[in-house]
């Protein structure tokens, strides 16, 4: 099966959260539906957790590639680190500078944070201390999340992959119902609002886990062919695409239920399983190679933009036709970001994970032949 539409749904998803960390000159010129979607762009972090289950998933537990992950995990986390780790040292490397001068000449933090940031991020293990998780780079806290499944996944495989799906249904439909009740028990109990765990319910790993969990769920799911006839049914994509945007659109003006994971994972997850499973105009255009590429080089766009976007503010400051307050300044970032990121992904993370297999996987799956 084809998944290259999956590949493009990760572009939209990463190009939200750009719109949403650029929307303000944005919302002064669009109506509300659509300042609806520029406001929603938080809620793709969750769509990335359930692709990366299902993925995982998919690739890793297909007969042809059962073994090797049973056999020797440390070659399946290596191949993790050598396609998440280069674009992500890039941006290290990019967001030290202001990282540097927060601590030195601003004080917008404390030598403590200075060094615990300097520890934790680039082991990824900032979202596992709050008061470090936004740190140097902070969309680095959700591969941060991602290295822990990722550390985990093989556990995981070898436990669920034994139960029914019924059962692993039943599990995620708890876990992800206990996560949100913790979640919102912490914010009401304890007055965090304001102090260094405050993002102790949005940034923690262990509450991401039942999203990661559906993730896996619509996998075994597909590679199962569970409800496959009724996801290629006609016009069920376009209903789960429509209801998706109208979701977002709407987002900032529903009550907080219809805002929370509880509704926003299942409906991610039936998004995912029937644009792998799908046929159509909406898979025509999704496998298209230009949009495919532009999925295939998300990542960078995803840790890159905030980096990127302090230096465009260094050089062309708040006011001008290329402030980011302005619609033409932040229009001419995002195609700057999406050029970055290209050259990023054909010239650093592509020859970059190559090399990094051939050296850390293929090297030692001849060895061990």
């Amino acid at each position: 099966m084809q998944l290259s539409q999956l590949t493009s749904l990760r572009f939209f998803a990463a190009m939200s959260v750009l719109l949403f960390h650029l929307h303000k000159p944005f919302l002064r010129h669009c109506p509300s539906w659509l300042s609806g979607f520029l406001l929603s762009g938080y809620a793709a972090v969750s769509f990335f957790f359930i692709l990366s289950g299902f993925i995982l998933t998919y690739v890793y537990s297909s007969p042809e590639k059962a073994d090797p992950i049973d056999r020797n995990p440390v070659l399946f986390w290596k191949s993790r680190v050598a396609r998440i780790y280069p674009a992500f040292a890039l941006a290290l490397l990019i967001a030290f500078p202001p990282f540097l001068y927060s601590f030195t000449t601003s004080h917008m933090i404390s030598g403590a944070d200075f060094s615990l940031g300097t520890l934790l991020v680039p082991l990824l293990l900032q979202s596992w201390w709050i008061p470090a998780s936004g740190l140097w780079i902070l969309p680095a806290w959700s591969l941060s999340v991602e290295a822990a499944f990722y550390f985990l996944f093989p556990l995981i495989r070898r436990r669920l992959f034994g139960v029914s799906l019924r059962t692993l249904a039943l599990m995620c439909a708890l876990g992800l119902l206990l996560s949100s009740l913790v979640r919102f028990w912490i914010r009401v109990r304890f007055a965090i609002e304001g102090t260094r765990w405050e993002y102790l319910p949005d940034y923690f790993p262990l509450f991401f886990a039942p999203t990661f969990l559906f993730g896996v769920l619509i996998g075994r799911m597909t590679l199962e062919r569970v409800l496959l006839r009724v996801a290629k049914a006609p016009g069920i994509l376009i209903l789960t695409v429509t209801a998706t945007l109208v979701l977002l659109a709407d987002h900032q003006f529903l009550p907080n239920w219809a805002r929370h994971d509880l509704i926003l994972v299942p409906l991610f997850s039936l998004l995912i399983l029937v644009t792998a499973a799908g046929s159509g105009l909406v898979v025509t255009i999704l496998r298209n190679p230009g949009l495919v590429f532009l999925g295939e080089s998300s990542y960078a766009l995803y840790i890159l933009h905030l980096p990127l976007l302090f230096w465009w503010k260094k050089f062309f400051g708040a006011s001008g036709r290329l402030a980011l307050e302005t619609v033409s300044g932040a229009s001419a970032f995002i195609i700057a970001v999406l050029l970055a990121s290209s050259l990023v992904y054909l010239w650093v993370e592509r020859p970059a994970h190559r090399w990094l297999v051939e050296k850390w996987v293929k090297r030692v799956s001849k060895t061990a032949g």
